[in-house]
């Protein structure tokens, strides 16, 4: 175990960003690209990050912890052949582009944290645009992640703890009409990651939801929980489809989980993580 990396990025040039965060956030990572990507790797200690092409090398690995580590595919396309594969490799997210870089670095610290988990409903992490009304105001927002509990947003401005706000989910969130979801502020800090989109992370705690507000917001967890009872699962593992090529038409922005099936490196001296608390 000592001398596994404690991540592992393998890419063919098109996972620059990935490496970026995972730079500006300090991990201790080996990264493999193109022709430095061998036929069999062993798997890292806590994470592995690839694209579509070589999310195979995960199929020989663990998939129950102590020795699994969390496994994301970057992706150009998504489908229920893909979804179902990646769940046979392992694989905790399918990250589809394109992707917020706030969303993604949310993502990339939620996998590496190794603490307790805090929080009673799991977040799955989004980065989508919405609208937030907050007393009579309206103000452009982005969605960074959502849970059965609550959500957290990006604002311009600071907002003030006990506030009440609504952000109006757009359709493409769940594949029906936009709703609206309520709550109060629990915590509004600075967050400088991304000053286009706002300079403030407002976390929200629900309240009383409607019937119809709270069956929408399953419906929209449930499209980003991959593996879940909708999903159709073939008798044999497919091969997985080859990513989009220049000028097909990218879908939206989406990171979807994966959960894992039932049943973690290249090589190289590895350095304890800092202990990151989930954002």
């Amino acid at each position: 175990m000592a001398d596994r990396f404690p991540v592992l990025l393998v890419d063919d040039g098109e996972l620059d960003d990935v490496r970026d965060c995972l730079l500006a956030i300090g991990a201790d990572f080996a990264h493999l690209r193109g022709g430095a990507v061998p036929a069999h790797l062993d798997p890292p200690r806590d994470l592995f990050v690839t694209s579509t092409r070589h999310a195979n090398l995960a199929r020989p690995w663990p998939r129950t912890a102590p020795d699994r580590p969390v496994r994301i595919a970057v992706v150009g396309e998504d489908s229920g052949t893909l979804r179902a594969t990646l769940r046979r490799l392992g694989y905790t997210y399918l990250v589809r582009r394109p992707v917020h870089p706030v969303a993604l670095r949310l993502l990339l610290l939620h996998a590496l944290y190794r603490g307790d988990e805090r929080r009673s409903a799991p977040r799955v992490p989004l980065g989508y645009p919405v609208a937030a009304k907050i007393g009579m105001r309206r103000r452009d927002a982005l969605l960074v992640d959502l849970s059965e509990s609550g959500f957290r947003i990006l604002l311009g401005e600071p907002v003030a703890v006990d506030a009440k706000i609504t952000i109006q989910v757009p359709s493409e969130l769940c594949g029906d009409d936009h709703f609206v979801l309520p709550g109060r502020v629990v915590r509004c800090v600075p967050d400088r990651s991304s000053p286009v989109d706002g300079s403030h992370a407002v976390a929200v705690r629900f309240g009383e939801l409607e019937e119809s507000a709270r069956s929408l917001l399953q419906e929209a967890l449930e499209m980003h929980r991959l593996g879940g009872p909708a999903e159709p699962e073939p008798p044999l593992d497919p091969p997985l489809p080859p990513p989009l090529v220049d000028g097909d038409e990218p879908p939206p922005r989406l990171i979807r989980r994966v959960e894992p099936s039932r049943d973690g490196t290249a090589r190289g001296e590895a350095r304890r993580l800092p202990h990151t608390p989930a954002a």
